[in-house]
């Protein structure tokens, strides 16, 4: 590949010039500018042809010994793309191999060639290693800086080592005693290759390191595969330890909270959030206390998700007061302010203080603002409906009326969106469960802590809706009583049929078993969606009949 690289800028060279450049050698002066150019030509298709037929001929050979090496282990299936990650692996190390062989025999080339370069890179490589580790040794930050980006900080080495050569060899040229123009380039090119390789083995060593649990028990008999607890030192762990969350809790509530005047603890808040640490500070006076919520890097997403959300409130959302959002080293913590005598619901109460939240929701005008950034960044319900999604359910249909039922329910899909854009946008929460709730204060209504997959959808999304014998366990005949009592709170929900919201409920627990392959449980609810659309079919051509009676008679007054 380098040849095939080098060659044609030769080409250009020779293409802009009369004269061969004096520092060829005699033999091809003697053949001529013409055929040297097309010789040139040739040469670098030819080697480029060779680099491609090796590079398949490489992973052949790769395939086939990591297949053998895993064969001869005898193992079962320890995780998922186990062949295609033994491929790469086997790929990985034997490219290691060559990169190492290649770098020694380069050094030694150029130390032949030209040892004042080669005696520079020598120092720079030792140099840059030395000062890589010790930084490393006393700085955490800076080690996991490096190891985070490891392939560019790599490539960024090389390249300063390159140029380190670079200039020395300009150097040399001026003010020293060099070798001949050819030596120097071909000096250049060997030390530019050398490092690269070089880079490249640091890398696939990293990579091969990092993956050592996985390969280990890929590739020998003795090992097997391990999966460990997450660090407890990475992350927000350390943070959350008690002997250390005090101190950043402190800092974060001196900022967002003014009334904030100590604190008597700092508690572990059980939750199911799986994605932050929650701390309970207890005040000293006052009415309240405090919750923060602190996310993991990896989480920031729906940190911002959430806050999104709370910083755009509508009035009444069931969420504790909201202070504001606060960095913490590289991770964000959510700040929330709390009555002091709020606790969690008893197991008893848990389902009468989900459908107060439930119904609570629907009371809620979303903010125009809110609205138009989600529908900017998200679709809804009805743009996610599409005929593949149904077409899914045939594989599990066991007779022609559920064949014609999925069938009728994609060609009334138009007519299904048409209802669902009618329907008002609710906030909606899949994360109402009773660890996350709490109740308690002066107005003892529930208050939902996670809102990081909070949603905007058509009203009735996310209603209780169950399969099987549905009617003596579904909620959905809950919804109209719901909507009666909102609709004295919001206006919106004023000429809302009840059908079309349960429609919206049935069709997103029709998208959430499509999604999750429950396909039997998804066909019990086609026969109660199609039984919903002829409703509003049969109400919309009810209500249009009228109008059209009263056009026909006006057209034959006219014509009269």
């Amino acid at each position: 590949m380098l040849l095939a690289s080098f060659l044609p800028l030769k080409v250009v060279i020779l293409l802009g010039t009369e004269t061969l450049p004096v520092y060829l050698p005699a033999e091809w002066k003697e053949i001529g500018r013409e055929i040297l150019i097309i010789a040139l030509s040739a040469a670098a298709v030819g080697f480029f042809l060779v680099h491609l037929l090796s590079q398949n001929f490489i992973g052949v050979i790769t395939q086939k010994a990591s297949k053998e090496l895993l064969l001869k282990n005898k193992k079962i299936i320890l995780f998922e793309n186990q062949d295609e990650i033994a491929a790469s692996t086997y790929q990985r190390f034997s490219r290691a191999l060559s990169d190492g062989v290649f770098s020694v025999c380069a050094f030694l080339g150029l130390a032949l060639l030209y040892l004042d370069i080669a005696a520079i890179l020598l120092g720079y490589l030792f140099l840059s290693m030395v000062m890589i580790f010790s930084i490393c040794r006393f700085s955490q930050s800076f080690h996991d800086a490096v190891g985070e980006d490891l392939d560019k900080n790599a490539k960024i080495l090389a390249a300063f080592g390159f140029f380190s050569a670079f200039t020395f060899l300009v150097s040399d040229f001026i003010l020293f005693h060099p070798p001949s123009v050819i030596i120097a380039i071909v000096s250049l090119l060997l030390a530019r290759q050398l490092l690269n390789r070089f880079a490249s083995l640091v890398r696939d060593v990293a990579s091969l390191y990092q993956q050592r649990v996985r390969i280990n028990a890929l590739f020998f008999h003795g090992e097997v595969l391990m999966k460990g607890p997450a660090s407890a030192d990475k992350g927000i762990w350390p943070l959350l330890l008690p002997e250390i969350r005090s101190k950043w809790c402190i800092e974060v509530l001196s900022r967002v909270a003014p009334s904030y005047d100590g604190a008597t603890s700092f508690e572990w808040h059980h939750s199911s959030n799986r994605t932050a640490g929650v701390i309970k500070v207890v005040s000293r006076s006052g009415e309240h206390d405090y919750l923060l919520k602190l996310f993991n890097e990896d989480r920031k997403a729906i940190a911002i998700h959430e806050s999104t959300l709370l910083s755009n409130a509508p009035k009444g959302l069931p969420v504790p007061c909201f202070l504001g959002t606060v960095n913490v080293s590289e991770f964000l913590s959510l700040v929330y302010r709390i009555p002091k005598d709020v606790n969690s619901p008893k197991a008893r109460d848990v389902q009468p203080r989900l459908r107060d939240l439930r119904d609570s929701l629907l009371t809620l005008e979303p903010p125009e603002t809110l609205v138009h950034r989600y529908r900017r960044s998200k679709p809804l319900l009805w743009q996610r409906l599409e005929p593949d999604l149904f077409r899914r359910l045939l594989v599990a249909v066991g007779s022609t009326r559920q064949h014609d039922g999925v069938l009728r329910l994609i060609d009334h899909l138009p007519t299904l969106k048409k209802h669902l854009r009618s329907l008002p946008l609710t906030v909606t929460n899949p994360d109402f469960t009773g660890a996350n709730i709490l109740v308690g204060g002066r107005e003892d209504f529930p208050l939902s802590l996670n809102w990081g997959r909070w949603s905007l959808e058509p009203l009735g999304f996310g209603w209780p809706v169950k399969t099987g014998d549905w009617r003596k366990r579904d909620q959905l005949h809950e919804l109209a009583p719901a909507i009666e009592m909102g609709a004295s709170v919001r206006a919106s929900l004023i000429d809302v049929r009840v059908e079309a919201a349960e429609l919206s409920a049935l069709l997103a627990a029709l998208e959430e078993r499509c999604l999750r392959h429950q396909f039997v449980d998804g066909l019990e609810l086609v026969g109660r969606v199609i039984e919903r659309v002829d409703l509003l079919v049969g109400e919309s051509i009810r209500t249009e009949l009228p109008d059209r009676i009263s056009l026909i008679n006006k057209t034959s007054s006219f014509g009269a």
